[in-house]
C-alpha cells in the first residue's frame, strides 16, 4: 500500500477499503460494492453492484449487456482489436516494466502449435469437458487466452491448468461444477487437489 509491503488482511479508509486473502485469491473489497479478485498466478475479477449497470467505461467494458460494444475508447471511437483498446485506455506513468510492444526477442505462435495447443490435450478441452457450463459462461475468451499463453510457454502444464481452473472458477460462480477435470487434464498440484475435487 503506497509502496509499502503490508500483510493481509489490511483495512484501509476507516473501512473504505478492505484486502483479504480467500483460499488461493487476494480479494480486495469497498464499501460501495466493489470486488476485485486476483488469483495471484494471472486471473484478475472485478465485480460491481447492478446500480453501476450502463455507467462504466473503461477495460472492463460498459456494463450494459451488450457484449458487443465493449471495445471504446474515452471519447467514442470504436476499435475492432483488443491491441488498439487497450493502448486507447493506457495511463501513462513512469513505470519501467510497463510496455505495449515487444522489444528484442519476440515469441511469435507458429500456426502448428497453435493448432497442436488448440486439440483436446490442452485448450480443446474448454469445448469438450467444460461444455455444460458454457450457456453461462463464454469459453471463447478463454480459449484464445488458453493458446496464446500456453504455446508462449511451449506447452507447459502449469499454464494450462490455470486457465482451466480460472474458467472452472468462473463456471462455479455460475453454479456449475466441473468434476474430475484436474483428474482428466492432470492439473493435480498434489494428491489432495484431486481428492478434495472428488468429494
Amino acid at each position: 500500500v503506497d509502496y509499502v509491503v503490508m500483510l493481509l488482511p489490511v483495512t484501509l479508509l476507516d473501512g473504505k477499503i478492505h484486502i483479504e486473502q480467500r483460499g488461493s485469491q487476494a480479494v480486495l473489497e469497498t464499501d460501495f460494492g466493489l470486488r476485485v479478485t486476483y488469483e495471484w498466478a494471472w486471473h484478475l475479477g472485478i465485480e460491481v453492484p447492478s446500480s453501476y449497470y450502463g455507467n462504466l467505461c473503461g477495460m472492463c467494458g460498459n456494463f450494459n449487456g451488450n457484449s458487443q460494444d465493449e471495445m471504446v475508447s474515452p471519447n467514442g471511437t470504436v476499435f475492432t482489436t483488443v491491441q488498439e483498446w487497450s493502448q486507447a485506455w493506457k495511463a501513462y506513468d513512469d513505470e519501467a516494466l510497463s510496455y505495449d510492444s515487444c522489444i528484442g526477442y519476440c515469441p511469435q505462435c507458429s500456426s502448428e502449435n497453435r493448432q497442436l495447443y488448440q486439440g483436446p490435450k490442452y485448450c480443446g478441452s474448454l469445448q469438450t469437458i467444460f461444455q455444460s457450463c458454457h450457456a453461462k459462461v463464454d469459453h471463447t475468451p478463454f480459449l484464445e487466452s488458453c493458446i496464446d499463453d500456453v504455446c508462449l510457454y511451449q506447452g507447459q502444464s502449469f499454464m494450462l491448468c490455470q486457465v482451466l481452473a480460472a474458467y472452472s472458477t468462473e463456471c462455479q460462480k455460475q453454479g456449475i461444477a466441473i468434476t474430475k477435470w484436474r483428474e482428466k487434464m492432470d492439473c493435480c498440484e498434489s494428491l489432495c487437489v484431486c481428492v478434495c475435487e472428488c468429494v
